[in-house]
């Protein structure tokens, strides 16, 4: 009940402001993609396809995430492309299959071991334009409104990747409706949570 709650106190709030429409323009213009530059336009419509590590047919990004909603992406390349991708996607007016909204965010080393994953969260959910507290977001990732895409793992020092993969994988524990994609070469150092997922064949 608890979930449904938030999920109808908080969705009308994004759907009814501003906010969205403001956060997909920034997405199209690429202002939001963890300061990279827009994707050209033949990096856009690249057909990605990925599958699961145990085997299984290939599928889009936007598939395996029907199949697995908390994924990692485990070889360099296309992950980061794939990621953009989806946002940008999302942008243009598709829907996600596990979540309402899609952020990209790149963990860094802590600047102040204190602050809380949901400090650093929230802080960045400001800078992008969302006018929200904290409570809010809690309400958000209990109601599996937003799609996290986590990059920069493996620019972490070992002691700080432990440190993110305990807060995920708390998280993922408290908040059972969260979707989450994660990039990384070093799996062994992320929760069990996640599918293991990499890149192959091209469409077409």
């Amino acid at each position: 009940m608890a979930l449904a709650t938030f999920r109808l106190n908080f969705l009308p709030r994004l759907r009814d402001g501003r906010q969205i429409r403001r956060y997909r323009h920034h997405l199209l213009e690429g202002e939001t993609l963890v300061g990279s530059q827009p994707l050209l336009p033949h990096l856009q419509r690249l057909p990605l396809q990925f599958q699961q590590v145990e085997g299984g047919p290939s599928m889009t990004l936007r598939d395996a995430l029907r199949e697995t909603p908390r994924l990692a992406l485990i070889e360099p390349g296309s992950r980061s492309l794939a990621m953009r991708q989806l946002c940008l996607q999302w942008a243009r007016g598709a829907q996600l299959p596990t979540a309402y909204v899609p952020l990209l965010y790149r963990v860094q080393q802590a600047a102040d071991r204190s602050i809380q994953p949901l400090q650093l969260l929230h802080q960045q959910m400001e800078q992008l334009g969302f006018a929200i507290n904290e409570l809010v977001v809690k309400r958000g990732l209990a109601a599996g409104v937003w799609l996290l895409l986590i990059e920069g793992w493996d620019q972490l020092k070992p002691n700080e990747q432990q440190r993110w993969s305990t807060w995920i994988s708390a998280w993922l524990e408290r908040y059972p409706a969260l979707s989450m994609m994660l990039a990384t070469s070093k799996p062994q150092t992320i929760p069990n949570q996640f599918a293991l997922w990499h890149s192959v064949q091209w469409r077409g």
